[in-house]
This record gives structure tokens, sequence and C-alpha cells, in this order.
């Protein structure tokens, strides 16, 4: 078990890529020779990081532990979570036993807390973060809030997509604290500015400096 006073650093890579047609937590990126997660990896390293959980399934793990372990630093400490469907607490069993598509992030974090000895940076393995997300949870934890919870939030302009529309979760803050994350789907750029459906379902304009989740809590 790790013991280290950094935080841990949590993937959920346990996806199966339908829409993407494969496992995308694993789909190397050109001219990189690696996966986006290796990205984040390496900047959580460089932030101070030293303990890796990776939350996967199980079809992905040989090449995992064949091609992605072995370009890791070798001072980090990696342990690999299957998620299962059946790896629920005993009153959920019969929920699970007609479930075919893998539980969603609550169950994987679920899964992962076992390897999770105190602070933790929780991501996604298919988007990128930049270096300063985890300098800043970091930072986080080892500073006089250390024991609140954090989330790392992007300008909803810096996160859209030139492939159609995005669905992003706003977050409503008030001065420096989360209060709500509000889904709002297919936001796209129009020629009077961003719009996006509201979970009530009316088309509604959006803010281009709203602060957006990306999954990158603490």
């Amino acid at each position: 078990m790790y013991t280290g006073k950094e935080p841990s650093l949590v993937i959920l890579a346990a996806g199966l890529g339908t829409r993407f047609g494969g496992n995308k937590q694993i789909a190397q990126l050109p001219d990189f020779n690696c996966t986006i997660m290796e990205l984040s990896i390496q900047d959580a390293h460089a932030a101070g990081v030293r303990h890796v959980v990776l939350v996967i399934n199980r079809l992905i793990r040989p090449l995992i532990e064949q091609q992605i372990l072995p370009r890791l630093s070798g001072d980090l400490q990696v342990e690999l979570v299957e998620q299962a469907i059946m790896d629920v607490p005993l009153r959920f069993n019969d929920k699970a036993l007609s479930r075919q598509k893998p539980w969603g992030t609550g169950h994987a974090l679920l899964c992962a807390k076992p390897h999770i000895p105190g602070a933790a940076i929780v991501i996604t393995a298919d988007d990128y973060y930049g270096p300063g997300a985890f300098k800043q949870l970091v930072c986080h934890f080892a500073g006089p809030e250390q024991s609140d919870m954090a989330i790392v939030g992007y300008p909803l302009a810096q996160t859209l997509s030139q492939q159609g529309g995005v669905n992003r979760g706003i977050c409503q803050t008030h001065k420096d604290w989360l209060s709500e994350v509000v889904e709002y789907l297919d936001i796209q750029q129009g020629y009077d500015g961003l719009s996006g459906n509201s979970p009530e379902g009316s088309r509604v304009k959006l803010s281009a400096s709203a602060l957006a989740s990306m999954t990158c809590w603490g």
C-alpha cells in the first residue's frame, strides 16, 4: 500500500469506447508514441505524484502491462484495478446480474477506493488536462484547506470540439466554492455565441468564460 504524502492519481480507464469504436484510452497519439493518459501521468509525476491507480477493464490489461507500464517513470507505483460488473455491495447483486454494460464513474471509484490511502486526484483517461491542473491540486492538498474536495474547471470556450457539439457540466460557483454542476448538451459555437441544450430541453446561451468540468477532481 502506498504511504507517501502526495495525493494518488486515479485514472478512470475502464470505458468501452463505444462511440469511438474501440478502447480510446489506449489509442496512441500520432507523433507522440504514447496515449493521452501517459501524458497526464507525466504531468502528475512532474507535480510530485508517485502513486497511480488505473481503473481498467480486463480486456486491456495485457496491452497496458506490455506496452504502457514499461514506458512510465521507474519511481511510480502503479496499481491496476479491474472494474467488474459484479464488484458491487451484496445488496446490489441482483442488479449486477441483469447488467451487460459496465457501471459508470461512481462504481469505478468504488473499485479504486481500497487502493487509495489518502487524498486523490481523479481524472479520465481520454482527456488532457495540462500540467497546471496537477500542480494546483497537489498544492491544494498541501495547503490549509487540504481536507476539502476540489475541482479544476476550464473556460468553456477552450473545451469545444471542431467535430460537432459537446456535452459539458457547467460549474455553478459562489465565490471560490462549487455549489452545483449542471450538464448542458450539444454545446456549439454559433454566429451569436455559444449555446447548448439545458436540462429542461430548451436552447440557451452560454458564456464562453463559464467554467466547465472536465472530470478533474480532488
